[in-house]
């Protein structure tokens, strides 16, 4: 994969949605070696269509049957299926909520013009029940359990660094990130808990009338 302003060969590791979405972010607002007196923070940038290879044009509300020109936009996941080698996706700005996405070939993505477009690996969490003592939980489907670190020892760190810490579920209220916690009881308007086995995430904050989003991808796009 080859990026404005990036690194022409993706590696083999997988891209986390958290880098990508940042990336895509700084390709839209040019934040790149700015000079030590300043300015600092974003700077306007705008990116020409490339003029080499196809040019796909993906949205968030594309379709994927389009054939992703301006006026016919398509979706990220049909524009990848389809690029080859010196092909180009331009993505309009907006949120795109997606990931597990494989690309082996040599293409550019980039943003279209100054339009900023963010990668999120979560879905939006909308049908919670309320339980007692302030707690409310929903049921979920894509939960990314995860082992501890070879360094991890119960006897030694089992207090400092719970085995929930390695897990790899995020949860966001309002855009705020939460923090796990090893069960219910330890729950608070800062905390979540997820209980695997049954397949529930609990969290100590009332969702009516906020945003409520939850991990639904943990890899955001890689090269098989």
């Amino acid at each position: 994969m080859t990026t404005r302003h990036s690194i022409r060969n993706a590696s083999t590791r997988p891209l986390s949605i958290t880098a990508l979405a940042l990336f895509l972010l700084l390709c839209a607002s040019g934040v790149w070696a700015q000079p030590s007196g300043g300015p600092y923070g974003p700077l306007p940038q705008s990116y020409p269509l490339p003029q080499t290879g196809r040019v796909y044009i993906v949205a968030p509300d594309g379709l994927a049957g389009a054939p992703g020109t301006l006026a016919e936009a398509t979706t990220l996941e049909a524009a990848i299926s389809r690029v080859v080698t010196g092909d180009a996706i331009v993505l309009r700005g907006g949120t795109y909520r997606t990931g597990g996405l494989q690309l082996n070939q040599g293409i550019t993505i980039q943003p279209y013009l100054d339009e900023q477009p963010v990668l999120k690996g979560t879905r939006l969490a909308t049908e919670w029940e309320a339980l007692r003592d302030g707690v409310w939980r929903t049921r979920w489907t894509t939960l990314f359990p995860a082992q501890p670190l070879g360094w991890w020892r119960r006897e030694r760190e089992g207090m400092r660094t719970p085995l929930h810490r390695f897990n790899s579920d995020m949860v966001f209220v309002d855009g705020r990130l939460l923090q796990s916690a090893g069960w219910e009881g330890e729950l608070g308007e800062d905390a979540f808990y997820i209980d695997y086995d049954a397949g529930y995430v609990y969290i100590g904050i009332d969702p009516t009338d906020r945003q409520v989003e939850i991990t639904a991808y943990d890899i955001a796009l890689h090269r098989p």
